[in-house]
C-alpha cells in the first residue's frame, strides 16, 4: 500500500501518539516534499556521537546516509563507540560503521567516506539537505560551517548593494564533553538562526581539555602523545597509579610523550613539565549516555522538521548531567550576529568584463572596510581568486591577483575568464547574473561578484 507524507506521519502509532498530545499539532505537509527516508542526511564524524547518530537516523526512517571521517578504530574506541568490534581495531571508523548499519537495518543506504573533510569536492556537500557536525576539533566546525554557508544561495539585494542568505543546507551542531553536552538547531536560510560562526567565541573560551577520543593509533597533537604515555604505556610498565601531585610521575610521563613527539615529527607546543600537568589534570571522561542524550535530541529535531509535528528547537539545548539534582537541560535563543563574517550580508562587487585586473581590484579595495587589506588588495600583494561554477560539475578558481607571482595588470577580466572557461559558460554567467564567491587570503574580505558585458 503507498501512502502520502501526511499519511505516513499518521499511520505511525509514535506519531500519532505525539500528535494526540495537547502540546503537539499536527502542521500541513508539502505533499511535494520527499518522504524523510528520502531526505539525504551527511553525518561529519564517525566515532561517538557519529555512531549513535547513524543507528538513530536509520531507525527513525531515514534511509539516505553518509558519514565522513579520517580517523582509524583504536582499543579505547570501545567502550562508547558501540558499532565497532575488537576485530575492526585498525580500520577507517566511517567505513566500518556504514557497514555495520547497512547489515543491521536492510533497506537503509550509507556511505562511509574515509579521509578530510577538506579535501571531498563541493559537489560532495551540495548532494545533502541536512548536515550534522559530530566532531571534537573546533577548526573543523568552523570549516563545515563556512564550506556549507558559501554553497548556499544568495539573493541580491538592489537597494542596499548587498546580498543576503537565502537557502542554505540545515545544518546541526553536536557536542559532548564528560556529563556535559549540547545540541544547536542551525537552520540559517534567510538568517533565521545564527551559524557557528557567529557564536565561535563560546568554543575559543572554554578551559583547556582534552578529549579522550581524541587519543588514536595515529597522533596529530602534543596531548595525544602525553595521553598516550597515560593510557597505554604507564599502565604496561607501572604497578602504582598515576599521581599527578607526583614531580617523577610526571617526568616519567613527559621523557616518553617527548620522545613519541619526536618520532612522529608532531610540531606544536613543547612537552614540558607545565604541559603535562596541564593535560594530567584536565582529561575529560568520555560518557556514552551524554552522547546517547545529545544525539536522540537531534535525531528529534529532524522528525519535526521534515514531519511538521512540531516547531524546532529554537535553537541550542544544553544538558548537565554532573550535577547534585541530577540531569539538567536548558533552551537558549542565539540570534545571528549582524556582523558575523560568515553569515551576515556581504558586499555586492559588479564587474564589467571590460574591466583589467588593476581596475577590478581598485573597485573591490574601495568595497573593503578594512583600511590594511584594502591597501593590499589594491596593490595586488594579495591573493584573489573567483569560484566559477561549471557546466560539468565542480567549479574552477579564476585568479585576480597572486601573491608572489606577477600576472599581467592590463589583461582584461574577458581574456581572463575566456583562458579559463567556455564562452557558451561565459555567456550563461552574464545571462543567469550568477553570484561568484570571491574569496582571498585576507580572512576579513567576503564579497560576492556579479559580471556584467
Amino acid at each position: 500500500m503507498s501512502l502520502s507524507r501526511a499519511e505516513c506521519v499518521t499511520h505511525s502509532s509514535g506519531f500519532h501518539a505525539l500528535m494526540q498530545c495537547s502540546q503537539y499539532r499536527e502542521t500541513p505537509l508539502d505533499e511535494d516534499a520527499p518522504y524523510w527516508s528520502e531526505v539525504p542526511v551527511l553525518v561529519v564524524g564517525s566515532g561517538g556521537l557519529g555512531c549513535e547518530l547513524l543507528h538513530l537516523l536509520a531507525l527513525s526512517g531515514f534511509h539516505d546516509l553518509a558519514t565522513i571521517d579520517m580517523d582509524r578504530i583504536d582499543l579505547s574506541n570501545l567502550n562508547r563507540q558501540f558499532l565497532f568490534q575488537e576485530k575492526d581495531v585498525g580500520r577507517f571508523k566511517s567505513e566500518v560503521a556504514a557497514e555495520y548499519v547497512r547489515e543491521r537495518c536492510p533497506g537503509v543506504s550509507v556511505v562511509g567516506v574515509c579521509g578530510r573533510i577538506e579535501d571531498q569536492p563541493d559537489d560532495f556537500y551540495r548532494k545533502f539537505s541536512v548536515v550534522l557536525f559530530a566532531l571534537d576539533s573546533v577548526p573543523a566546525r568552523r570549516w563545515m560551517n563556512r564550506k556549507l554557508i558559501d554553497l548556499g544561495e544568495w539573493v541580491e539585494d538592489e537597494h542596499s548593494g548587498t546580498v543576503r542568505l537565502g537557502e542554505v543546507t540545515v545544518m546541526m551542531d553536536l557536542g559532548t564533553e564528560g556529563y556535559e553536552g549540547h545540541c544547536r538547531w542551525m537552520n540559517v536560510t534567510g538568517n533565521q538562526n545564527c551559524c557557528l560562526e557567529c557564536i565561535v567565541a563560546e568554543y575559543l573560551i572554554r578551559r583547556k581539555e582534552v578529549p579522550l577520543c581524541s587519543l588514536t593509533s595515529i597522533p596529530r597533537s602534543a596531548e595525544h602523545c602525553v595521553l598516550y604515555v597515560m593510557q597505554k604505556e604507564w599502565p604496561d610498565h607501572r604497578e602504582e597509579p598515576l599521581d599527578a601531585d607526583n614531580p617523577a610521575h610526571i617526568s616519567w610521563v613527559m621523557e616518553r610523550a617527548a620522545e613519541r613527539q619526536a618520532a612522529f615529527h608532531i610540531a606544536g607546543d613543547a612537552i614540558d613539565h607545565h604541559f603535562v600537568l596541564g593535560v594530567v589534570k584536565n582529561i575529560v571522561p568520555a560518557v556514552g549516555f551524554t552522547n546517547a542524550i545529545v544525539s536522540s535530541q537531534a535525531v528529534t529535531e529532524l522528525l519535526k522538521g521534515f514531519t511538521g509535528i512540531h516547531t524546532n528547537l529554537n535553537n541550542q539545548c544544553n544538558y548537565a548531567g554532573n550535577g547534585k539534582p541530577g540531569l539538567n537541560t536548558n533552551v537558549l535563543r542565539r540570534d545571528p550576529n549582524p556582523h558575523c563574517s560568515v553569515c551576515s550580508p556581504r558586499p555586492l562587487v559588479v564587474l564589467p568584463l571590460t574591466a583589467t585586473r588593476t581596475e577590478a581590484l581598485r573597485v573591490i579595495a574601495d568595497r573593503t572596510e578594512d583600511p590594511t587589506s584594502s591597501e593590499r588588495i589594491g596593490k595586488g600583494s594579495a591573493t584573489l581568486w573567483l569560484t566559477v561554477p561549471r557546466e560539468e560539475g565542480g567549479a574552477t578558481e579564476v585568479f585576480l591577483s597572486e601573491k608572489g607571482q606577477p600576472l599581467p595588470a592590463s589583461q582584461s577580466l574577458y581574456d581572463l575568464f575566456a583562458s579559463e572557461i567556455s564562452s557558451g559558460e561565459l555567456a550563461s554567467l552574464l545571462q543567469e547574473k550568477t553570484l561568484l564567491c570571491l574569496s582571498s587570503t585576507e580572512d576579513n574580505l567576503r564579497m560576492l561578484v556579479r559580471l556584467t558585458k
